[in-house]
């Protein structure tokens, strides 16, 4: 099903010519429209453009598309004026599946402290389809692990939050069996770790190698909040931010020097949002 987004990169191939021309009028990378004219010419089952010399030009199917979209966002527009007039609207942002869900809370909820809070729709997914999401106009904002690729967009908002550091959390009655001796207690101590691939779990693996220490795989799992489950059950030792030691009975075993948990928010709306503008006050402030 194409998305309003997607008729909106059509109709600028269109007046532009080319990719290359939408792309400047947009703000978005070549290749970001390029994949979205291919994926709106997919769900449509027909070409939309085709070569003329250097540039695009529209198949009869491409401009019978532009025209009907032309007249969709018209009426979208006039809709979305309704309803900001009538009382807040929504704000669709975006959390990687890997944030802890109390890093999100704290990043979004300043959105919901504006005179007329909107309706927070927050989509959890893999950082790799939250950043589609992203480009084609579906999410205002997103939250990650990562920073965004450089084809993404050339004018999107990037905001590097403030690193935290990560120490080694466990139950008590297992920090007592590893005993002392940071951090050569972690030696065959069972431990709760992302999947290999996840940014943490490559820090931690450089590490646990400078370190000189092979703890026991006890866990994998890409949901930080199912291994904190596993920890407070007492079946391995937790790697995670070092203001949580507190959190669950957990204690502190040590740090991991030089290890950092790391997130962006990266947005494209304006900040005119005032929903949206209180989040990035925020991150900038915490930053």
């Amino acid at each position: 099903m194409p998305s309003l987004r997607h008729l909106e990169i059509l109709r600028a191939v269109i007046r532009a010519g080319g990719v290359n021309g939408a792309a400047r009028s947009l703000h978005l990378a070549p290749s970001t429209v390029s994949v979205q004219l291919a994926g709106l010419a997919r769900s449509l089952g027909t070409p939309l453009l085709r070569r003329r010399g250097r540039g695009l030009e529209p198949t009869a199917a491409g401009l019978a598309a532009a025209e009907a979209a032309g007249e969709a966002l018209e009426a979208v527009a006039r809709v979305l004026a309704a309803v900001d007039e009538a009382g807040p609207g929504v704000l669709p942002v975006g959390a990687a599946e890997d944030v802890p869900q109390a890093v999100v809370a704290s990043v979004f909820a300043p959105a919901l402290a504006v005179p007329r809070p909107p309706r927070l729709h927050l989509h959890v997914d893999h950082p790799a389809r939250l950043f589609d999401d992203l480009a084609g106009g579906g999410l205002a904002a997103v939250l990650a692990d990562r920073a965004p690729p450089p084809e993404l967009d050339p004018h999107a908002r990037v905001h590097r939050l403030t690193a935290a550091a990560v120490a080694f959390l466990a139950a008590p009655a297992l920090a007592r069996r590893l005993g002392r001796g940071f951090p050569r207690l972690l030696d065959g101590a069972p431990i709760l770790l992302p999947e290999p691939g996840d940014a943490l779990r490559r820090r931690l693996d450089q590490w646990f190698e400078e370190a000189r220490v092979k703890p026991r795989i006890a866990v994998e799992t890409d949901d930080p909040e199912l291994r904190r489950r596993f920890a407070v059950a007492g079946a391995g030792v937790l790697p995670a931010p070092a203001s949580g030691a507190e959190r669950d009975g957990l204690v502190r075993l040590g740090l991991a020097g030089g290890v950092e948990e790391r997130w962006w928010l990266i947005s494209r709306r304006a900040s005119r949002d005032p929903a949206l503008a209180a989040v990035l006050a925020a991150t900038r402030r915490g930053a």
